[in-house]
């Protein structure tokens, strides 16, 4: 057995614990992490979490919800996506029309969606694996094994069943979303979590004071526990990781990372600008050209922008998003991300809207300038548009720490997820899952080599 398999014991009130694992931070993120390596044989798992409930950020104090939840309710419109380009666009290759993907929970759903399905997250994978430096996700898709596909997409699971009531007014719409969102994705992890109580225990009202290393991995402290692990996994917002004192055996690189993560500013709430494109010839030429680019590329991965001047150089390519719900005579997509300080610049100039939609049209879309030049009628719809489906890429600029590429360290056993691992991941559910399931995957591999 190996040193990393040493037993840990917390010291105060309560009875010995022997956590491979010490999650700090029992958000989306750091749940999905108890839950995938409590799956692995012998793998033990201990959760600390601040406050007194499970679940991550669901609305902020002003009361507005910042993103999770309305991202669930896209995955219902993912069928609708997949079977629409599988049909009209011949984009994905047809497969057994009885073959069933991930989960057989899927209510409502006929073989041929499942199809698609199956067809369509086949190059998702491909896509993620690509953009990736892991070897798991890598092996997943070169040898095919679509069954590990939730790992890939981890969010799929609590998803599957997902389904949103619209209400007509915003208000009820948001008030709706914050308990459907716990519904549908903290509740059943949580469930799962419980189900697992020899391997998994979960902490509650615990604030991390310090985290020290050892010979033999981490060691948490909270004002009157003590916790020691094997793996470290650190799943807490930004704001958090600040209070946490650091250990004199902390290594350098270890703390240096943590102050690129303090220095690192945390974004405002992010809008996204969808475009309504209401000329019906454009609009099919643009469904047309869209369906080709999926076929081509695949998923187009979006970009966080905090300035005009950056909005302005990013490629159209790259800010696409297709819409499930479009029509013959309507197509939605994303024309822009960026946060909100640049999208108040931004909504004060429609001019620079205007012509964006035209160089994307032009550019991306291959469609004659002449042809747009009196057709731009369009609405442009802040913040959330109804029906939108997306992921994106899980590296960013903290793969430049060549140390912690894509913010884990296996030299040293400590991982950083969603936020923590990237700012820009605050309140964005797909962030901490992606980086989650890279995570867990590390982790059970990293303890396979050991044993």
């Amino acid at each position: 057995m190996s040193v990393f398999m040493t037993s840990a014991h917390r010291t105060g009130s309560g009875t010995p614990e022997h956590p491979m694992v010490i999650v700090i931070g029992l958000g989306i993120g750091g749940m999905q992490i108890a839950d995938l390596v409590s799956e692995e044989k012998g793998m033990t798992v201990c959760g600390i979490e601040g406050s007194a409930d499970v679940g991550g950020l669901i609305v902020t104090k002003e009361g507005h919800n910042m993103g999770p939840s309305y991202h669930l309710e896209r995955h219902t419109h993912l069928n609708n996506l997949l079977t629409k380009n599988n049909a009209e666009c011949g984009c994905f290759e047809e497969l057994d029309p009885n073959s069933t993907i991930f989960y057989s929970t899927l209510r409502g759903e006929d073989a041929v969606v499942h199809a698609a399905e199956y067809a369509a997250a086949t190059q998702i994978l491909k896509d993620l694996a690509g953009k990736m430096e892991h070897e798991a996700l890598k092996n997943v898709a070169n040898e095919g094994q679509i069954k590990i596909l939730r790992e890939a997409v981890p969010w799929y699971r609590e998803m599957a069943d997902y389904e949103i009531k619209r209400q007509d007014s915003a208000l009820q719409r948001k008030k709706c979303f914050c308990g459907d969102y716990r519904k549908a994705l903290v509740t059943p992890l949580h469930a799962r979590l419980k189900n697992k109580q020899q391997r998994v225990r979960l902490h509650f009202n615990k604030e991390v004071d310090t985290i020290d290393k050892t010979d033999q991995g981490w060691i948490v402290r909270s004002k009157t526990d003590k916790y020691e692990c094997a793996y470290l996994v650190v799943a807490a917002p930004v704001a958090a990781l600040q209070k946490f004192k650091l250990g004199e055996k902390v290594p350098s690189a270890v703390k240096q990372y943590i102050a690129y993560l303090n220095e690192t500013i945390t974004p405002k709430a992010s809008m996204r600008v969808f475009v309504k494109l209401k000329n019906p010839t454009l609009a099919a030429k643009a469904r047309e050209a869209a369906g080709e680019m999926l076929k081509t590329h695949g998923v187009s991965y979006l970009h966080v922008l905090t300035t005009v001047a950056e909005f302005q150089r990013v490629s159209p390519l790259w800010s696409m998003i297709f819409e499930p719900q479009a029509t013959d005579d309507c197509y939605n997509f994303l024309l822009a991300y960026c946060d909100s300080d640049a999208a108040a610049q931004l909504n004060e100039n429609i001019k620079f809207y205007d012509d964006l939609l035209r160089t994307v049209l032009v550019e991306s879309f291959g469609i004659p300038e002449d042809e747009t030049i009196d057709a731009i009628d369009a609405d442009y719809i802040d913040y959330h548009s109804p029906n939108a489906y997306h992921v994106w890429d899980p590296k960013t600029d903290l793969s430049k720490h060549i140390e912690y590429r894509d913010g884990i360290s296996t030299d040293h056993r400590i991982f950083f997820v969603g936020e923590a691992y990237d700012p820009t991941f605050s309140a964005w559910i797909e962030g901490a899952l992606n980086t989650a399931c890279a995570t867990a995957n590390v982790i059970k591999k990293l303890n396979t080599c050991i044993n």
